[in-house]
C-alpha cells in the first residue's frame, strides 16, 4: 500500500507503542516509553528511526498535526534540531495525504539539504520516502518512481529488514499502479517474504495487500482475494490507510467481475473510511468505482451523485492553483540542478583549460630551454618541429580517446539491453528457489493447500524466466543479425 505506515519490528518496541495511544498533548507530548529510547539513543540516526516510526503509529490520529506542532516546539526547546526536522518530515507526510503536497514539497528540498550535511544516511533514505508520497498526492508517476527506487537503493545501506520491506513495498504498489505488472508482482513477493520472516504482523498485513494489489494489475482477481481478504482482516484494527486500499481493491475486482451490488458495498466502506482517515486520493478511487457501479445497475441518479462526489474531490486535488504551485516548487528545484549541473560542467572547463595552459606551458618552456642551451636558429627550429609533432600526436590521441570513449558508450548500451531481461530472470529465479523452500515446509507439514498455491506461484516464475530469457535471446540474434556482413545483394525486408 503506496502511504506505508511504518512500525518497529521488535518485540520491546511493538510493547512500548501500545501504552501511547492515549496519551495527551501535554507540555511534554512525547510519551514516556518513547522519551526512554529516545534519550538511550546514540545518535541523530538512531534517535530518527525511533520518532519516524513513532509518528507513523498516530498518522490515522485526528489531531495528528496538533500532536507534531507540540513535538516540534518541545524538540525546540530541548535544543534538538535533528528531531524538529524529522517532526516535520512528518508533517510534510500529514500534508500531502490531504492534498496539500505543493506545501509538503517546499518544506522537503531544505530538509533533505540539513540531513545530507548532518550525514544522516537514515534520514537521507525516509526524506526520499516522503519525496514519494508527496510526488504521488501530486500525480506524478516518474517522480514517484524516482523517489522510491532511491529510497531502495538507500535501504540496503541501512541493514534494517523492515525498512527494506517497506522499500520494496512500496515499488511494488507504484509498479501495479502504473502498469508494470511484472515488476509490481516480484517486489510485492520480495516484501512479503521478508515480512513473513520477520513475523511481523503489521508489514504481514501490509504487504500481503500489495501483493494482492499485484495480482489485480495482472488481472489474476482469484489468486488476489486471499491475500486481500486476510490482510483487510488485520488491517481493520491495526492500519486504517491500509484498510482503504484494500476496500478499493476488492471494489476493483467485484466491478471486473460484474458484481455490481458487491462493488457498491466495498465502494461504500472505502469511501466512508477514506474520509475519516482524509486519503482524499483513495476517496476519489472510491467515488469512481461507485459511479461505474451505479452506472451499470442505476439509480442513475445515484450514478450522478457519485460522479459529482469524484469530480469535486479531484478538483479539490489537483486544482489550478495547486498545480502551478507544484510547477513552481519543480521549476525551483530544476533551476537548482542545473545550477549546479552548470556549475560542474565550468569546473571541468576550468579544469580542461588549466590541463592545456600547464601543457602547453611544458612545451613551450622546454623548447625555450633548447633554444637558449643551443643559440643555433636551426637547432631551435627543429626543436619547435618536434614539439608541434607532439602536439600533432596528442591531438590523435585524445582523438581515439574519444572514439574509444564512443565504443564504451556503446557496449555498455548493450549491456544494458541484456542485463534489463537477466535481472528478471535472476529475480524470479531468485524468488522460486525462496518459493520451492517454503513449499518444501508446507509439504513437511502436510498444508497440501498450501504447497499447491506456493507451486503455482512457482510455475507463473518459470513462465517469467522463459519469457525473459527469450527476450534476451532475441537481443542477441539482433544483434548479431547487425554484425553479419552484407553481400550487396537485395533481399526482402
Amino acid at each position: 500500500m503506496k502511504i506505508a505506515m511504518i512500525r518497529t519490528v521488535t518485540l520491546a518496541w511493538c510493547t512500548c507503542l501500545l501504552l501511547i495511544g492515549a496519551a495527551p498533548v501535554t507540555a511534554q507530548p512525547l510519551p514516556d516509553s518513547v522519551k526512554i529510547l529516545y534519550t538511550a539513543a546514540k545518535n541523530d540516526s538512531e534517535r530518527g528511526r525511533l520518532l519516524t516510526r513513532y509518528f507513523d503509529l498516530i498518522t490515522n490520529d485526528d489531531s495528528v498535526l496538533q500532536k507534531l506542532s507540540a513535538l516540534k516546539n518541545y524538540f525546540k526547546t530541548v535544543n534538538d534540531p535533528s528531531a524538529e526536522d524529522y517532526v516535520q518530515l512528518s508533517v510534510c507526510r500529514a500534508m500531502a495525504r490531504i492534498s496539500e503536497y505543493s506545501l509538503a514539497l517546499n518544506d522537503l528540498f531544505p530538509l533533505m539539504a540539513r540531513f545530507e550535511q548532518r550525514k544522516d544516511a537514515y534520514g537521507i533514505m525516509v526524506t526520499n520516502r516522503h519525496f514519494s508520497y508527496a510526488w504521488y498526492g501530486a500525480g506524478d508517476e516518474e517522480k514517484t518512481i524516482y523517489y522510491d527506487r532511491k529510497t531502495l537503493e538507500l535501504s540496503f545501506g541501512l541493514e534494517d529488514d523492515y525498512e527494506l520491506a517497506t522499500a520494496y513495498n512500496n515499488l511494488s504498489s507504484d509498479y501495479s499502479e502504473y502498469g508494470f505488472s511484472d515488476s509490481g508482482f516480484v517486489f510485492g513477493q520480495k516484501a512479503l517474504m521478508i515480512a513473513k520472516k520477520m513475523n511481523d504482523p503489521f508489514l504481514i498485513c501490509k504487504t500481503g495487500g500489495t501483493l494482492g494489489e499485484a495480482y489485480i494489475a495482472q488481472k489474476k482477481y482469484d489468486l488476489a482475494i486471499p491475500y486481500l481478504r486476510e490482510s483487510l482482516q488485520q488491517a481493520l484494527t491495526i492500519d486504517l490507510t491500509n484498510a482503504c486500499f484494500v476496500l478499493n481493491d476488492f471494489s476493483q475486482i467485484y466491478l471486473a467481475k460484474n458484481k455490481f451490488d458487491s462493488a457498491i458495498y466495498y465502494g461504500k466502506q472505502a469511501a466512508a473510511l477514506s474520509a475519516r482517515v482524509k486519503l482524499n486520493r483513495l476517496l476519489l478511487k472510491a467515488y469512481d468505482n461507485l459511479y461505474l457501479a451505479y452506472e451499470k445497475t442505476g439509480p442513475l441518479d445515484s450514478a450522478f451523485k457519485y460522479y459529482r462526489l469524484a469530480v469535486t474531490t479531484k478538483d479539490a486535488i489537483y486544482s489550478s492553483d495547486k498545480t502551478k504551485q507544484v510547477q513552481a516548487v519543480n521549476m525551483q528545484e530544476q533551476n537548482r540542478i542545473q545550477s549546479i549541473e552548470q556549475e560542474k560542467i565550468q569546473l571541468k572547463n576550468r579544469i580542461r583549460t588549466y590541463a592545456m595552459l600547464g601543457g602547453l606551458a611544458i612545451f613551450l618552456g622546454f623548447g625555450l630551454f633548447l633554444y637558449r642551451n643551443n643559440r643555433q636558429k636551426q637547432k631551435a627550429n627543429k626543436v619547435l618541429e618536434k614539439t608541434l609533432t607532439d602536439l600533432k600526436s596528442t591531438q590523435t590521441q585524445l582523438i581515439q580517446s574519444e572514439k574509444m570513449a564512443s565504443l564504451g558508450e556503446l557496449t555498455a548500451g548493450i549491456a544494458h539491453e541484456i542485463q534489463n531481461p537477466l535481472n528478471f530472470v535472476n529475480n524470479f529465479s531468485e524468488v522460486s528457489k525462496e518459493l520451492l523452500d517454503e513449499m518444501k515446509d508446507e509439504l513437511e507439514k502436510g498444508n497440501y493447500d498450501d504447497a499447491n498455491e506456493i507451486a503455482n506461484d512457482v510455475q507463473h516464475n518459470l513462465e517469467k524466466i522463459n519469457h525473459h530469457g527469450q527476450r534476451a535471446a532475441d537481443i542477441v540474434k539482433g544483434m548479431l543479425q547487425h554484425s553479419r556482413s552484407s553481400s550487396g545483394v537485395k533481399e526482402p525486408t
